[in-house]
C-alpha cells in the first residue's frame, strides 16, 4: 500500500465567514486561531474564559491536492487518524461521511470521486451545541467544574474542565491524514498475544488482510532487539503463527528495571512482491493479577514477569490541551 499524507495546503475559516486562513494538519482551531494573532494566550490568567464560546461555532478546513490516477489501484481510500471529534467530510463535492468519536480512526472510499486536482472539506460542528443538546436528552451528572453533558461525547473529556483543568474545549484534525492507493491486497489488522515459553518469548500473531485481487499471498513477521538482533519467519497466510525470541529483554515497570523495546513487522507480499507494511514498538512483558485465598479473603497483587509490585495511581491531566 502507497500513502501520500496530506499535510500541506491547508486554510480554515469559521463557518460563515468570507475569509479562509492559514491552518496546520497536524493541529487544531486553537492553535490556528492562535497562530494567527486572533486569540490571546490560553494559558495565561482567564485568557481561556474568553475563548470558550469561540467554540459555539462551527469550523470548517480545507485542503488542496493533486492525486494519481485512481484507475491504476483496485481501492483508494482517504484515512483520518484523528478528528476532534463532530465533522462531516466532502471530497470534491461528495459526501463522504459523518464522524462523532477522536478515539478511533476514519476511513472513507474515494476512488470513484478522485480527481487530478481535489479539494478536501472537513466541517467541525461544535462540540458545545452538541453536548448540549445530549445533556437535554440525559441530564447525567459530571464533575461540578466540567461543562454539562460531556460524558456523551467520545472527546477527551479533560477538555471541559477537571478538578484542576482548564477549559478549552477544541477541534481539529489533531493527527495525519492519508490518502491511501492499494494495489492489491491490505493489511487491515495486526494482533499480537505474548507468551513465555522456558527462557524463550513467544509472539502470537493474529493478522488480518484485505485482498483486492487473488494471488499467492504470503505474510512474514519479524522482531528487531534493541542492540539489532533481528528475529524472522514466516506465518500462515490466514494470519496466524508464532515467533519465538530467544533470550528476551523483557520490559519492567520503574523501579523494577528497564523497558527495551522491540520494532516488530509484518510483512505483506503477493506473488513474492511486497503489498503492505506494519511497524510497531513494543515491550515484552507478561502482566497478571494474583488472586489467592488467605485469611483475610483473596489477594488482589499486580505481577510483572512473576514479580508483584505495588501500583501506585495519580489523576493526571495532560500538559498540553491544545492538540496537534
Amino acid at each position: 500500500m502507497e500513502k501520500l499524507e496530506l499535510k500541506d495546503n491547508w486554510s480554515m475559516r469559521r463557518t460563515g465567514e468570507e475569509n479562509w486562513r492559514e491552518a496546520r494538519v497536524w493541529g487544531s482551531v486553537y492553535t490556528d486561531l492562535l497562530r494567527n494573532g486572533e486569540i490571546p494566550d490560553p494559558y495565561w490568567k482567564d485568557n481561556e474564559d474568553q475563548i470558550c464560546a469561540l467554540m459555539e461555532a462551527d469550523y470548517e478546513y480545507q485542503c488542496r491536492f493533486t492525486a494519481e490516477d485512481p484507475e491504476s489501484y483496485a481501492r483508494v481510500f482517504l484515512s483520518f487518524e484523528g478528528l476532534d471529534t463532530v465533522a462531516d467530510i466532502w471530497l470534491n463535492g461528495t459526501y463522504l461521511g459523518h464522524a462523532e468519536n477522536m478515539h478511533r480512526t476514519w476511513d472513507y472510499e474515494v476512488k470513484e470521486y478522485l480527481k487530478k486536482d481535489n479539494v478536501l472539506q472537513v466541517i467541525f460542528r461544535s462540540p458545545l451545541k452538541f453536548i448540549a443538546r445530549a445533556y437535554e436528552k440525559y441530564k447525567n451528572i459530571g464533575n461540578d467544574d466540567t461543562y454539562e453533558g460531556f460524558m456523551h461525547l467520545r472527546k477527551a473529556h479533560y477538555m471541559f474542565g477537571w478538578d484542576w483543568g482548564a477549559h478549552l474545549p477544541d477541534a481539529g484534525i489533531f493527527r495525519p491524514v492519508y490518502l491511501c492507493y492499494v494495489k492489491n491486497a491490505s493489511l487491515e489488522n495486526v494482533y499480537i498475544r505474548q507468551r513465555q515459553e522456558k527462557d524463550d518469548w513467544m509472539l502470537e500473531f493474529e493478522i488480518r488482510k484485505k485482498e483486492e485481487k487473488k494471488g499467492d499471498y504470503q505474510i512474514q513477521v519479524s522482531a528487531l532487539s534493541p542492540q539489532g538482533k533481528a528475529f524472522e519467519t514466516w506465518i500462515s497466510p490466514d494470519g496466524t503463527g508464532i515467533l519465538r525470541i530467544p533470550d528476551p529483554q523483557l520490559w519492567w515497570v520503574n523501579s523494577l528495571g528497564d523497558q527495551p523495546l522491540y520494532q516488530i513487522r509484518a510483512m505483506l507480499y503477493r506473488n513474492g512482491e511486497p503489498e503492505d507494511c506494519w511497524e510497531r514498538r513494543i515491550g515484552l512483558r507478561k502482566m497478571t493479577v494474583r488472586r489467592e485465598k488467605d485469611q483475610w479473603g483473596e489477594s488482589f497483587a499486580h505481577e510483572i514477569n512473576g514479580i508483584p509490585f505495588f501500583a501506585m495511581g495519580a489523576d493526571y491531566i495532560p500538559e498540553e490541551h491544545l492538540l496537534g
